[in-house]
């Protein structure tokens, strides 16, 4: 018994040392569904009883309103990161009418003054 113990520390210790951690390129392709992989109509049967609605309208509906407007608020945040990307590349000069234009800056109005007279 004792040497069945030893040979299978020392098998053991050989594998691991042996072992090469993975890393992410090394781990296989893992499967990521785009929707829920359980029915939103498992809501169905919990919780108690509604009352006067009944359970899909009590328990079911609400959920799936909130999942659609949890999507739809995702969209246009993202909609909003890239008009703001669009505007933080126009440049520090460009409002975001697309019109450069700062603060009391009136040189569109008056041609610059030229400091370096001839006589």
């Amino acid at each position: 018994m004792r040497s069945f113990l030893v040979f299978g520390g020392l098998l053991v210790a050989i594998l691991s040392s042996c072992a090469v951690p993975a890393t992410g390129a090394d781990l296989p392709y893992r499967y990521a569904p785009s929707r829920p992989t359980i029915s939103p109509y498992m809501g169905y049967f919990i919780g108690p009883d509604p009352g006067v609605l009944d359970r899909y309208n009590a328990y079911v509906r609400p959920s799936l309103n909130l999942q659609q407007a949890i999507q739809a608020q995702n969209a246009r945040l993202g909609q909003l990161g890239s008009e703001l990307d669009q505007v933080r590349r126009a440049g520090p000069d460009t409002g975001t009418t697309g019109i450069g234009g700062a603060f009391m800056n009136y040189s569109h109005y008056y041609p610059p003054v030229n400091t370096s007279r001839r006589r």
